[in-house]
């Protein structure tokens, strides 16, 4: 069947790509970017971005699943940058509802984040949920919102944005000081990304319209300091722990764990999380993938 994702060429978004392609689905990747990873004959990459609505009403034509991943992301890097964010995060996705919408797309996936923390990113997921939400119940779509939680892996980018894992690695293999964020005690939810693309892909296709959201994580929560404190030891690294202010936009002390009773998944057979750390420890290790984890696009 035909699966299109928004934002395809990006982290998450690709793994799904990937594993729609190895169920021999027709996917396009639709991105301003150029894909990382390597098309197969069934992956057909558009450019463009979810702002053309010509061009999201020709992709849609005969698609039977969205997986609308595109949107800027950032922490205290929106705060500064509120209008762009609203524009591509919120009415970015309202097209592709609106769009799906007078396509007959069958189902649409759109990822959430933990609303706990009063930032610009955090505001657009807020307010594309409640849309998500509306739409399925005013017009009888098949939205499945997923609440996603930290998502680490491979290819993962660290610029214009710090995400802690790829930070934490590329700081460890260099000796260098781990920055940790006010004093550490953060618990954060983490889950390996090829557990998330297929678990993204189970929810979608199996949520039988429940319209509410569902967190998507490992339901295993871990400190900052204690995440710091793995890494280095998995690296062999020298490095120290050193703990820096609280950026803008985030909160100290937030506990975040992921309730996964209603996506039905055996969180035993999720990828452990040093299992996970090594293979992306190992992918970092190649000093061109850390180049490329620093670029912005």
């Amino acid at each position: 069947m035909k699966c299109v994702i928004t934002g395809g060429s990006g982290f998450i978004g690709s793994y799904i790509a990937e594993e729609l392609a190895r169920e021999e689905n027709e996917v396009y990747i639709l991105d301003i970017r150029d894909p990382e990873i390597k098309l197969k004959k069934n992956m057909h990459h558009i450019k463009g971005s979810t702002m053309d609505i010509d061009l999201l009403r020709d992709l849609f034509n005969n698609t039977e699943e969205v997986y609308d991943m595109a949107g800027i992301i950032g922490t205290s890097e929106l705060i500064f940058n509120n209008r762009e964010a609203v524009i591509n995060n919120i009415l970015g996705s309202i097209n592709v509802l609106e769009t799906a919408k007078g396509k007959k797309v069958k189902k649409i996936m759109y990822p959430s984040k933990p609303n706990v923390w009063l930032n610009t990113y955090t505001i657009t997921k807020q307010a594309c949920e409640q849309f998500c939400q509306m739409f399925n119940s005013i017009h009888n779509m098949d939205i499945t919102i997923l609440k996603i939680f930290e998502a680490y892996g491979p290819r993962q980018k660290m610029k214009n944005y710090r995400k802690v894992i790829p930070y934490f690695i590329t700081q460890a293999l260099k000796n260098e000081p781990l920055e940790v964020y006010g004093n550490g005690e953060q618990h954060i939810d983490l889950i390996y990304v090829n557990d998330l693309a297929k678990i993204i892909i189970q929810a979608t296709r199996n949520n039988k319209k429940i319209n509410k959201v569902l967190d998507c994580g490992s339901g295993n929560p871990i400190t900052v300091n204690e995440l710091a404190k793995k890494i280095i030891k998995l690296t062999n690294s020298k490095s120290e722990i050193l703990h820096v202010k609280m950026r803008l936009g985030e909160e100290p002390e937030t506990r975040l764990k992921a309730n996964t009773k209603d996506l039905n998944i055996d969180t035993n057979k999720l990828t452990s999380l040093d299992d996970g750390l090594m293979e992306t420890i190992n992918y970092y290790k190649n000093s061109n993938n850390i180049i490329r984890a620093t670029l912005t696009n």
